[in-house]
């Protein structure tokens, strides 16, 4: 079959049976899917909900809202009252380690005091003893020489005093 003015040759009409055989399953899964599709709404429309029935399921699904709800406020106040005990019971460590701190620092400084007290009867006793010598040197009538040396003591005992009051001082600063 030589066709001279070159219409349709075989390779055409093959190409053209080939476009047509594709086109054809083109419209065939198009109907298939259309087909689906009128069935899944005509299921879809036999099953839609009576109003008694969405009726039925609101208040079922009232009744298990109200159950939730019911059951969250019995936790939240469970969860308050367990959170009020913790907080009472911290409030009350708190309190009784304040007291004990403060106990401790009372006692600290009752020592401390006891120690000074001490201190300053050590001193009061040792001025009276260079008073004493003092007084027992001048009614001697002995010279300038011994005033020096009670002076000298005196002055020893004066930075001794100074000294303890620092450390006694330095114990209640820490």
């Amino acid at each position: 079959m030589n066709n001279p003015s070159g219409d349709p040759t075989p390779r055409t009409i093959e190409q053209v049976r080939q476009a047509i055989a594709a086109l054809r399953e083109v419209f065939e899964a198009k109907f298939s899917g259309y087909d689906k599709a009128i069935d899944l709404i005509g299921e879809s429309a036999n099953r839609q909900p009576t109003p008694g029935t969405v009726d039925e399921r609101l208040t079922a699904l009232k009744e298990i809202v109200e159950i939730r709800f019911h059951e969250l406020d019995v936790r939240t106040n469970a969860l308050a009252l367990s959170n009020k005990n913790s907080i009472d019971l911290a409030l009350q460590a708190a309190k009784e380690a304040a007291a004990k701190s403060e106990n401790a620092f009372n006692k600290q400084i009752d020592a401390i005091s006891a120690q000074l007290s001490q201190a300053v009867s050590s001193l009061e006793t040792r001025i009276n003893d260079t008073k004493e010598r003092l007084t027992i040197i001048e009614a001697g009538g002995q010279g300038s020489k011994q005033s020096y040396g009670v002076m000298v003591t005196i002055a020893t005992l004066g930075i001794a005093f100074i000294g303890m009051a620092a450390v006694v001082i330095s114990k209640v600063a820490s």
